[in-house]
This record gives C-alpha cells, structure tokens and sequence, in this order.
C-alpha cells in the first residue's frame, strides 16, 4: 500500500494485488485521510483507485449510504477525486440522509475548479435536489447553478427569489438566487426584478435593502447597463473620499476668498493675516466679521459644565463661581 501511494511511476503488479481485498484497501485509505498529511495522498490514491477500476469503485460508492461518518467521509473525498460522475450519482440517494455537514463537503468536492469537466451534470443534479438540501448548503448549490449556466433551473430560481418556495425562503438564499440569475442574464426574470427592487407598501419599501440593492445589479447585469461599482473599475475613476476631499478644499478656498477679500496660499496668493489680536479692529475685514470678532471677544471665558448646570456637579467653589454670569448662577 505504501509502496502505491509512494511518488513514483505504479508498478503494475501492485493494483493487481490490492484488487484481492478491496475492503481492507479501502479501510487503509480511511485511515490514512485522518492523519494530518492525508490530504496530500488524495492524488496518489485516486490515481490508484482509477487503476484499479470498477470493483474497487463500485465498493467505494456503496459506502456513501452507510452510517458510519468516518467511511462516508473518505468516500465523497476519494469519490469526488478519481469519479465525480459516481458521487454525483450516489449524491441523488444519499443527500436528504445526510447531515449538513456532509452535504457540504460532498458539495464544496463537486464545485472545486479541477471538476470543471463536470460542471455542467453537476448543476443539473444540484437543481434536482435543492429541496432536500439543508439550509446552509443551499447558497453554494445555487452559486453552482449560477456559475454553471444552468438555464433549466430558472423557474426555480425565480421561485426562490420572489419567496413563494415552499421550504427555501430565508433572506440570504433569495439573494444568492437573485445573483444566480444575473449571472444566468435571465431576461425573463427581468420583470421580477424590476418589481422587487421598486415595490412599495406605502411610504416603506416592500423588501429589505440588501435584496433590492441585489436585485437591482442583477437587473442592471441583464439590461447590460453597468453599476456605478463596474463603471468605476472600467474607466479608473477615483475613490469618492479623494474627490469629496477636493470639492471641500475648493469651496473652503473660495469662502475663504469671498470673506477676507483676498486669495489664500492654496489659490496661489497670500494667507490672509492672522486673528492675534481679537479684541481689536482689523483693516480690509468686513463689518459683519468684524462684529462677530469683537462680540466673541468681549464674551467671559466658562467652563463647558457652567451651562445652566446642565453638566458638572450642583456645588462649586468660589473660583468657579465668580467665573459664572450672574444670571446661571
């Protein structure tokens, strides 16, 4: 066993003596899967099963339906890497007994990229047995279906979006069925969009604002009319924060300017001159300004909790308390 597992060509002879006792084949390989390196054996072991051939396979899909979690476990990772088609096939029986945790191991193997070849059965599969999965695997299933084009599954889809399924009509699945179909550019979902992006129920909106913002880019997807996020990765546009900033500076240069009659250093002129004597008259300040400065001024300095009590402690001392105008005493 080793010795076919090793990183080298396979002797021929070794397939020939582990097909005598594929059960006991099997078993080693379960074991082997628990070690902390088992997941780096799965090639060798799969290009062992392949050589094997059908015997061994036809045992390893039998051991999808059985109770033992440790062999269902090895059986969907050994399955899934050197025949999908027969996980996919045992996947159909075995799903509505398994717990959500194998669901989505057998699920998560189907939708790696290096099973790209049956990425097409795999969905079909996947939109025949969405109803019996858990809850939890449902969104990647529906991700597949999505990725995979599998335009058979759009009435379902469609179901599923406008929460009218039966079982499947948590919020977050209603989304990923509403990104589905804008990958799918489903245009007969169109209409359906359009109605749960905009419907309302009378100064509310009918549906939650993540499923409307997510049916609104599916729309935006199927009418090929970018959102503002494509448009922005398209043509290089700026982040909002650095071109809010620049608005900002222009129009605080310009209040600038507007109030103190001169440009500032930013504009290209001088800095208007600095407020170091406010109790006193400047020239070229209009008169209002000018008001407001010798106002502020005048206005004895207090502490932030003197504000009618409103902060701070009832009782002060004599300090605080000739610091306090006579009418918030």
């Amino acid at each position: 066993m080793d010795a076919a597992l090793a990183n080298r060509a396979l002797d021929p002879i070794l397939p020939r003596l582990l097909q005598r006792d594929p059960e006991r084949l099997l078993d080693r390989m379960t074991l082997l899967l628990t070690e902390p390196r088992g997941a780096e054996m799965v090639p060798a072991m799969a290009r062992l099963l392949r050589t094997i051939g059908v015997p061994v396979l036809n045992l390893l899909e039998t051991r999808l339906y059985e109770a033992r979690r440790q062999r269902v476990t090895a059986a969907i990772k050994l399955l899934a890497a050197a025949d999908p088609e027969r996980l996919l096939r045992g996947l159909a029986r075995a799903m509505a007994s398994w717990e959500w945790n194998l669901q989505d191991l057998a699920v998560s193997e189907l939708s790696r990229p290096n099973n790209s070849a049956s990425a097409v059965s795999t969905a079909f599969v996947f939109s025949a047995i969405l109803a019996d999965a858990h809850p939890m695997v449902v969104p990647m299933m529906i991700d597949q279906l999505g990725l995979a084009q599998e335009t058979t599954a759009v009435p379902q889809l469609m179901e599923i979006a406008a929460g009218e399924h039966e079982t499947l009509r948590d919020q977050y699945v209603r989304i990923k069925a509403i990104e589905a179909l804008g990958r799918m550019r489903a245009y007969e979902a169109a209409e359906l969009l359009r109605t749960l992006a905009e419907s309302r129920e009378g100064l509310t909106y009918a549906e939650p604002a993540g499923l409307r913002a997510a049916a609104e880019d599916a729309l935006a997807l199927i009418e090929n009319r970018p959102s503002f996020k494509q448009a922005a990765a398209a043509f290089g546009a700026p982040a909002q924060s650095s071109s809010g900033y620049v608005i900002r500076a222009a129009t605080f240069e310009f209040h600038l300017s507007h109030r103190f009659g001169r440009r500032s250093r930013r504009a290209g002129g001088t800095c208007p001159r600095k407020d170091d004597q406010p109790g006193r008259r400047l020239s070229g300040v209009p008169s209002e300004t000018q008001c407001r400065r010798l106002d502020k001024a005048r206005s004895p300095r207090r502490f932030p909790q003197d504000q009618f009590h409103r902060r701070g402690p009832q009782y002060r001392t004599g300090g605080q308390r000739r610091g306090i105008r006579p009418h918030a005493r």
